[in-house]
């Protein structure tokens, strides 16, 4: 749910912006990015919301399997997103769920990638990657 900035205390039906119990994440944190919220299920189904009214955007699967328990991050216009099976997708940011990469690495993969200088680091079960130009 989107609750109004500024609420106090116990959260009432006033303070809630909007509410939606579809495509709600079990472990991995809700990704605010250029006005959109994107939340991940397992399974690898992708939410795409308007962040202002609730408004879905898109849903859709990613074609990676499995459970999620790291958190998405964003840059560049790309939304990314790792599984616990390793498999790290790469979403464009625009209006509909396009897919622009998937990568399989040696590991599962359980920690929220980084995003630092140009470049994503990303920490398997035995190896820590660093991807950039």
């Amino acid at each position: 749910m989107a609750v109004r900035p500024g609420s106090q205390g116990e959260v009432s039906q006033t303070d809630i912006v909007w509410s939606e119990r579809r495509g709600v994440p079990g472990v991995p944190s809700p990704l605010y990015y250029k006005g959109r919220l994107y939340t991940f299920q397992n399974g690898g189904i992708v939410f795409c919301r308007v962040a202002n009214t609730g408004a879905l955007v898109y849903s859709g699967r990613l074609g990676a399997l499995g459970y999620y328990y790291s958190s998405p991050v964003a840059a560049d216009n790309k939304v990314y997103i790792a599984s616990a099976d390793g498999v790290v997708v790469v979403l464009d940011a625009g209006e509909e769920l396009k897919i622009l990469a998937r990568n399989k690495l040696d590991g599962g993969i359980l920690a929220t990638p980084a995003l630092v200088d140009g470049k994503i680091y990303l920490r398997t079960e035995s190896h820590l990657y660093a991807f950039g130009k």
